[in-house]
């Protein structure tokens, strides 16, 4: 395609990258890089500095020039791309097309079976692409008999054109299998039975239309074919074909918004009013009758089991151990549905990114997090030396920094380019709109930090992990990375953000078995995991609370301001009884530990690490509204 700026679009970048004929370990790195960078636009240069492949530069470099000489450089680039293509064909390969194509009409599926690995290409392929070279070839001796030069415009006509009119023959063996023949193939032969496929008027005869500059009355004054002419000789072709059949099956297909063919052929209605022949007319309709999908249960055994249990079992601060936490959200997905947890955590299989011009809710958050790090660990010169000293936010620092908008704006815009556009390209109008709305979420935070002030800022994207023991003894690892930890008047606080739909009040125990509430879920554990991680050996008393930033919905941190309160409302095992008469208020993570651990270890845990209880799908189907797996189930 012709360069017409620094970019391409993404989408057709991967549409044409992924093409089954390009298929190479560059090409396969090259989509990678493209889905990583989740940009609609990509410039192509980023692309070949990372992958100077000559496959990548004939499809990607700009077709650049004067005008008059454009055509031809298109035309060179296509030759050069099917010349490495042929150069691609084993040799054994190219002398074995003819007896392959055969064998491919007769025998499909064993010449797929057949077919090297050296060479991605079939016989059909190869095929197609000498024609097409041969194609080009003729089209380049054409300009250049009679013009000597021509525009890119006129040479894609041209050669759309061409490749319109061309047929390529394919050969097969006539005593194997069925014989798919056109109306002129089957003069000399004859068959019993004849099955006529798009049987319908406009198809049987076909209408051809010839495009002329010539009047009709100059035409057939003067002996030129004209419409109409066709018929006679389809006509003749038919009742040849059919002269010594026994049987003849014509398959009519209906109109459809795509095509206005519908009605039966003349020759159906010829042979049974003129020649009084005998029609038996059948209708085929397709039910599409929604068959439910038996439920999927799989089994916890297998190798991807057996390596998820030894990653999970082994400690991952072990140098070439090859140990890994299970995270909070990843425990989260098996409460809300185990099936998902083994297709996402277990086999690791993940959703493919495809590349979008709007912001996705996990990059809104992944930025805001950032900025707010940013704000508190350089802006603001926080540091975590050690558990008791972290520096002290006062009000006036806040003040001084809420009043400096162009700091935050430029903390906000330095995340954005480094998340999303990878460098420092300028933002778009849609960017710089997502930009004022990353801010306003900041503000929220600093403003609900300015009235908490004085504290102490302890620790910013602070990765934990510690193990956890099971009912029967086993031990695994869970960890993951807490997004604040701050501490005012031996009050500590596990502050997790949140851009989305997040519960801050439980009523029971048992509503943190609801995906609902897998954001309350996700910060006890992460309590659980700092208290033992860090608390555990202090001398001093203190309190660990649970807190969660809420920026949207009813009732978050944008609309409340003021009013905001982010500790947790959670249950204690005494306000069982008190069940919808307010027994759930702020707490501390050292009211309900007892109670959390119990249903951690024996609700989830437990039933993770039983090989007796198989991955289930959720018995909730509002579950599978977004889940990338949903198809994969049958949901």
């Amino acid at each position: 395609r012709r360069h017409q700026g620094k970019s391409y679009p993404a989408d057709q970048l991967l549409a044409l990258l992924g093409h089954r004929l390009l298929a190479s370990p560059e090409t396969t790195e090259a989509m990678k890089m493209i889905r990583g960078q989740k940009r609609f636009h990509l410039p192509v240069a980023t692309i070949l500095e990372k992958h100077n492949d000559p496959l990548l530069h004939l499809l990607l470099d700009p077709i650049q020039g004067e005008k008059s000489s454009l055509g031809e450089e298109l035309l060179d680039r296509i030759e050069g791309l099917l010349h490495f293509f042929i150069e691609q064909i084993p040799a054994t390969t190219e002398t074995e097309i003819e007896g392959e194509q055969e064998q491919a009409l007769s025998s499909p599926s064993k010449t797929s079976e057949d077919k090297t690995e050296s060479s991605p290409l079939s016989s059909f392929d190869i095929e197609f692409i000498h024609h097409y070279l041969r194609l080009v070839t003729r089209l380049r001796g054409l300009i250049t008999s009679y013009q000597k030069g021509a525009e890119l415009s006129s040479i894609v006509h041209l050669l759309d054109g061409l490749v319109s009119t061309v047929t390529i023959p394919f050969e097969g063996d006539p005593l194997e299998g069925l014989q798919v023949l056109g109306l002129l193939e089957t003069r000399s032969l004859h068959f019993d039975t004849m099955i006529y496929l798009s049987a319908q008027e406009g198809s049987l005869p076909s209408t051809r239309f010839t495009d002329s500059l010539i009047p009709f009355t100059l035409r057939r004054a003067f002996g030129l074919p004209i419409d109409g002419e066709d018929d006679l000789g389809a006509d003749y072709t038919f009742f040849q074909s059919i002269a010594q059949a026994r049987q003849l099956v014509f398959i009519v297909a209906p109109a459809s918004e795509a095509s206005a063919l519908g009605e039966e052929s003349r020759y159906i209605s010829l042979l049974e009013y003129i020649y009084h022949r005998p029609i038996t007319r059948r209708t085929l309709r397709l039910s599409s009758d929604l068959v439910e999908a038996p439920p999927r249960i799989i089994a916890k055994e297998g190798e991807a089991w057996e390596t998820f249990v030894k990653r999970s079992m082994t400690d991952p601060t072990l140098p070439e151990g090859g140990g890994k936490s299970i995270s909070p959200s990843a425990l989260a997905k098996f409460v809300q549905c185990p099936l998902r947890f083994y297709y996402d955590v277990v086999c690791r299989l993940k959703e493919e990114e495809e590349p979008s011009i709007l912001l996705a809710s996990n990059e809104l958050g992944t930025i805001v997090h950032a900025v707010l790090e940013s704000l508190y660990k350089q802006e603001l010169k926080a540091t975590s030396i050690d558990l008791r000293s972290g520096t002290i936010i006062t009000e006036e620092r806040l003040t001084a920094l809420l009043k400096d908008k162009r700091r935050i704006t430029n903390s906000v815009e330095k995340a954005y380019r480094e998340e999303m556009l990878l460098g420092s390209a300028p933002l778009s109008n849609l960017a710089r709109i997502y930009c004022r709305t990353i801010e306003q979420y900041v503000r929220a935070v600093l403003e609900a930090d300015l009235r908490y002030t004085p504290f102490e800022y302890i620790a910013g994207e602070e990765s934990l992990s510690l193990p956890f023991q099971l009912s029967d003894g086993r031990r695994i690892y869970i960890g993951g990375i807490i997004d604040r930890i701050d501490k005012k008047e031996g009050i500590y606080r596990i502050v997790d953000y949140k851009t989305g739909q997040a519960a801050l009040k439980a009523s029971t125990w048992d509503k943190l078995l609801d995906p609902q509430y897998k954001a309350i879920l996700q910060t006890l554990i992460y309590c659980e995991i700092y208290q033992r991680d860090k608390l555990d050996q202090v001398s001093y008393a203190y309190q660990l609370h649970p807190a969660i930033y809420r920026f949207n919905n009813s009732g978050g941190l944008l609309q409340q301001k003021e009013n905001y309160d982010p500790i947790l409302h959670l249950p204690t095992a005494d306000d069982l009884e008190q069940v919808g008469r307010g027994g759930s208020k702020p707490r501390s993570y050292q009211e309900v530990e007892a109670p959390f651990t119990e249903l951690l270890t024996t609700q989830i845990l437990d039933r993770l690490f039983d090989a007796e209880e198989p991955f289930v799908q959720t018995d909730n189907p509002d579950n599978c509204s977004y889940c990338p797996f949903a198809l994969s189930c049958g949901r």
